[in-house]
């Protein structure tokens, strides 16, 4: 199995115009005990990977939070243009 931050990558390229410009990077938050992952894309995409009233942005994170946690993880999902 991957990890998840290429996992995170895989879904926002996939919903971008522009799949070269997404960038995602990750380290671990020892306040929250968690994975956070943050998705990078072109200005143009942010609405695209947000989605109408964040939904595509609520997916993504609650699909990635599944799979942290299928592996015993923790995992905070942030969407910068």
């Amino acid at each position: 199995m991957g990890s998840l931050e290429d996992f995170v990558a895989f879904l926002a390229r996939s919903v971008v115009t522009d799949p070269d410009a997404v960038e995602v990077r990750s380290w671990h938050d020892d306040e929250e005990d968690a994975l956070v992952i943050e998705i990078h894309v072109a200005e143009s995409d942010a609405g695209h990977v947000i989605g109408r009233s964040g939904r595509t942005a609520e997916a993504i994170r609650q699909v990635v939070k599944a799979a942290a946690a299928r592996r015993g993880g923790r995992v905070l999902v942030d969407i910068v243009a």
